[in-house]
């Protein structure tokens, strides 16, 4: 048998239940033509790739993950580190020192981890940025902190939700609704030139590519932008990237997104916002806050519209809800979708985002009507974790210990037969699929702990589900693409570490786009 490719000499975990593992598999025109154990002596390769007893397992998939967010977060000044207002005020202060008059664009702010334990004023910004128009985002990107410069430019019109101001009415600087945070995002981002928006894109699937990932779930643009620019960049570029890029167009339009060919629509469309900035919609209140019990941004009927046109024309669609308030109204609406258009078996693999704040109904429901359970595993092992420092007794802080206990509980979940499709939410935690695996086999509560298998699952075969692509991706399968990445260590044997694992190489269709001793192969945009 001549094949294009033969990586032999491995322990090559398949997630095929019917042939569960190989130590070789051949590849021919990007998909897998064969596999076993053993000697591959019959098979002619073209090239040979000794994997030296590493570790080989279908690619990673990220199902959640914000491309041109990514980017920027990876290109722009980071504050996440910082354990006071001062610390935020040195980064940007010697941010500043590098740039012209330009924006500077701040990202992962997490006034939860902050002394002060609130937000820096816009005043005490103004001192260290001068001229500088300031947007520091909010590590949940459901707010976020502008300097006075920065609020000139973007005009904030008074009367939405979630502008922070003073006993004497003087604007903070803060927004933490996405009524007023996204409005003023999406207009600094509007700023940006095309060729930063390259910039963005490059840094973004080249980070994707040195973690292992062969295929992200990117949900960019947004309802409420006046430019989709970033859009279309990434729908332009799919031909070039060295990995496979899922769009999510986050819009109500279904009809835009059939003329752009898409399969899938939707994403962050949020239902509710976030915990950090008390947006979270529950059923009870939970903070002291503007929104004591968070906000819920969508109606019943336009929800209802939106699921139901879109599945009519045959695209899968995505929605954020992140409280129990939010998951009770988007259940409630879809089971009227369901009925009306005989959705049994999930056939457009809808899927709901975050699915986080649940209730045992919850998981029946969503289980019983198959939706995919687009999930971010990282976010319980960072804040509610009692080994992580302040930040990680955010959850409990937030929520109280009872409420804490009813979040991401992945255990209960997969024992009802749910399809829990593992993001990262980047970038509110970077992609990095090893650290999403070792944070679901390795959680500090039994009852968020999931097997390896598990654990493996929901990042690999779950993903491409996630995706409508379990056809052609998930596992190393005869006819699939060949998609893999090799790991320099076992994760069955060695459970405990799997976040300190290094990716030795990411393979897309058959071709070594990433290793650890040359960096991600070279590319250009269309």
């Amino acid at each position: 048998m001549v094949c294009d490719t033969l990586f032999y000499n491995g322990t090559i975990y398949t997630m095929d239940e019917e042939v569960e593992q190989a130590q070789w598999v051949a590849v021919t025109d990007g998909r897998i033509a064969a596999l076993g154990m053993g000697e591959a002596s019959f098979i002619e390769p073209k090239k040979a790739v000794d994997l030296e007893g590493k570790v080989m397992l279908p690619g990673f998939i990220d199902s959640h993950m914000h491309g041109t967010a990514t980017g920027e977060s990876l290109c722009a000044v980071d504050v996440y580190e910082a354990n006071c207002i001062q610390d935020v005020l040195d980064i940007m202060k010697e941010a500043c020192k590098s740039q012209g008059d330009d924006w500077i664009y701040a990202s992962r702010l997490n006034i939860d981890g902050l002394k002060e334990g609130r937000a820096p004023y816009c005043w005490e910004l103004d001192e260290v940025t001068g001229e500088h128009p300031v947007v520091l985002k909010n590590v949940t990107l459901h707010g976020c902190v502008m300097n006075t410069k920065g609020m000139e430019l973007v005009q904030v019109p008074e009367g939405r939700s979630g502008i922070v101001c003073m006993e004497d009415g003087r604007r903070t600087g803060e927004l933490t609704s996405d009524d007023s945070a996204m409005y003023a995002m999406n207009k600094a981002s509007e700023m940006l030139s095309d060729a930063a928006l390259e910039k963005y894109i490059h840094a973004a699937v080249d980070h994707c590519a040195s973690v292992g990932c062969t295929t992200i779930s990117a949900l960019d643009g947004d309802a409420t932008a006046a430019s989709d620019r970033d859009i279309y960049m990434w729908l332009n570029g799919h031909d070039s990237f060295p990995i496979h890029v899922e769009t999510f167009f986050q819009m109500e339009n279904p009809h835009l997104a059939k003329a752009l060919g898409l399969p899938r629509i939707g994403g962050c469309l949020c239902l509710d916002g976030a915990g950090f900035e008390g947006t979270m919609a529950m059923r009870e209140p939970y903070n002291d806050g503007m929104f004591p019990n968070g906000i819920l941004y969508w109606d019943d009927e336009r929800l209802y519209k939106f699921l139901k046109s879109s599945n009519k024309m045959g695209l899968q669609t995505g929605v954020h809800a992140l409280g129990d308030r939010a998951i009770d109204q988007y259940l409630r609406v879809y089971e009227r979708v369901y009925e009306e258009l005989g959705l049994e078996g999930n056939p457009y693999h809808n899927r709901i985002e975050h699915f986080s704040m649940l209730w045992p109904e919850h998981i029946e429901k969503a289980t019983r009507m198959g939706l995919i359970l687009s999930m971010q595993p990282m976010f319980s092992y960072l804040w509610d974790n009692p080994e992580g420092g302040e930040l990680g007794k955010s959850y409990e802080k937030m929520l109280g210990r009872k409420l804490a206990d009813q979040s991401e509980v992945f255990p209960e979940i997969i024992a009802h037969g749910g399809i829990i499709a593992g993001g990262s939410d980047s970038p509110v935690t970077l992609v990095n699929p090893l650290g999403g695996i070792h944070a679901c086999c390795n959680a500090p509560q039994e009852f968020r702990r999931t097997s390896v298998y598990e654990a493996l699952q929901i990042f690999t075969i779950n993903g491409a589900i996630a995706n409508w692509q379990e056809d052609s991706k998930g596992s190393i399968t005869v006819g699939k693409l060949a998609d893999f990445v090799v790991i320099d260590r076992d994760p069955y044997k060695e459970q405990a570490f799997i976040k300190d694992f290094q990716i030795e190489k990411t393979i897309v269709e058959g071709r070594v786009i990433y290793t650890k001793e040359h960096g991600v192969v070279p590319w250009k945009m269309d």
